[in-house]
């Protein structure tokens, strides 16, 4: 039996590279869904004909970017965290990381709002915990989902 040629792993430090630039990535879609969502809320509050000036993309764009510095800066430790978890379990990736990003976010939403006391988790939890699962999707996508397993050439 011939076995196909395994490709060598790329080197550890272009691999780290590979998940920071998953994570910022990840990050930055996180902050445009942020966005995105608080337009579709104004836009179903409003009831009026929806409209963007030059000033209010200007505003998007400062937005996006405090939300993704934001994002990057509270969820790095609890998503490094998860993901490390997710690795040691040997969970399926892509799942995983939708849903750990989903609860990393709602569990940072509810510190954030109601603090360490239980409470009824608020609108805005749910809110963070989309815009959560959307960057554990994207890390996902860009870290490098696994690829098929090889075979093996009779």
């Amino acid at each position: 039996m011939d076995h196909a040629s395994s490709p060598s792993r790329p080197p550890l430090w272009l691999r780290l590279l590979r998940a920071v630039g998953s994570y910022l990535l990840a990050s930055l879609v996180a902050g445009v869904a942020f966005l995105l969502i608080f337009l579709v809320i104004a836009q179903l509050d409003s009831g009026d004909h929806f409209s963007l000036s030059t000033n209010d993309i200007a505003g998007a764009v400062v937005f996006i970017v405090f939300a993704s510095v934001y994002v990057a800066a509270f969820a790095a430790l609890p998503a490094m965290a998860a993901v490390l978890l997710i690795r040691a379990l040997r969970w399926p990736r892509g799942w995983s990381d939708t849903i750990a990003g989903g609860l990393v976010g709602g569990v940072l939403a509810h510190l954030l709002i109601s603090g360490f006391r239980p409470a009824a988790p608020e609108p805005l939890t749910v809110v963070f915990a989309a815009v959560g699962a959307i960057g554990g999707l994207t890390y996902w996508l860009a870290a490098g989902r696994p690829a098929a397993r090889e075979r093996v050439v009779a």
